[in-house]
């Protein structure tokens, strides 16, 4: 694995499997290790073909990504006033080159 790099799981080895790693080493390469049970590509094929078939949309609150706006998210998603999922929009409007 090249510095800066990323393990991810994506299957679920034996409980009794073990890794083992020196903090030091991950560090000084700023490795990533991670875990994804997101399903393999067919089943995400399924999963939205359903979601389209039964008009199943995702719940969302749109927030105009500017600096007020994210530190209330940040303070809301703290506190747990979070119902939904953020998500930041107006990107291009507030940083275009």
């Amino acid at each position: 694995m090249d510095a800066g790099g990323h393990l991810v799981f994506i299957t679920a080895p034996a409980a009794t499997e073990k890794i083992e790693l020196a903090p030091s080493f991950m560090l000084h390469n700023n490795y990533t290790i991670s875990g994804s049970m997101i399903g393999s590509p067919s089943d995400i094929e399924y999963m939205l073909q359903f979601a389209a078939d039964h008009q199943i949309k995702p719940w969302v609150e749109t927030i105009d990504i500017n600096e007020s706006n994210v530190k209330t998210a940040w303070e809301r998603m703290d506190k747990g006033d979070v119902r939904f999922r953020f998500v930041l929009t107006g990107y291009d409007k507030h940083f275009k080159n």
